[in-house]
């Protein structure tokens, strides 16, 4: 599961890095296309607390038209969803170490 957790991870880092438009658009994609499915469990345990505080704030608002994360990065300033951003990378790192990659 670590692997599934470090592919979903990869692809969301790339879209956040590659993906069109500001960084709010990015990441609400990167989480509507990769990040949704991340299986939280199969992380690190320090790299889960900060998962869990950034699926917090990319849910906090409820929007059965877009979806969770549209609604929520949509409402962010920019500063706030780059600090996400930089979370997600964070996560990133730490599955790398664990499954030792370079």
């Amino acid at each position: 599961m670590l692997n599934q957790a470090y592919e979903k991870l990869q692809m969301g880092a790339e879209i956040l890095a590659t993906g069109g438009g500001r960084i709010n658009e990015r990441l609400a994609t990167a989480f509507k296309v990769a990040l949704y499915d991340v299986p939280a469990e199969a992380l690190p345990a320090e790299a889960r607390k900060r998962w869990d505080r950034v699926w917090k704030r990319v849910t906090a608002i409820e929007d059965p038209i877009n979806g969770p994360f549209a609604a929520s990065v949509g409402k962010m300033k920019e500063d706030e969803a780059a600090q996400i951003a930089q979370e997600i990378v964070a996560v990133d790192a730490m599955v790398r170490r664990a499954l030792d990659l370079k």
